[in-house]
């Protein structure tokens, strides 16, 4: 099976991961200023890695 590559643009399964990793960044912030709990924490980051495809990754 071959596959084809596109240079100019990336995967789409890489887009994914930076954009939960951006979510996941400003999750991350929100718990160290305590405007959310680790609990609430852990439940979006695996809500928004099953939104973005992507494994869920620790904060």
């Amino acid at each position: 099976m071959q596959i084809d590559y596109n240079t100019e643009s990336p995967a789409p399964i890489v887009v994914q991961e930076i954009r939960y990793a951006l979510a996941l960044s400003i999750v991350k912030n929100l718990l160290e200023n305590g405007v959310i709990d680790r609990e609430n924490a852990t439940k979006v980051t695996v809500a928004l890695a099953n939104l973005y495809g992507v494994n869920r990754r620790a904060i």
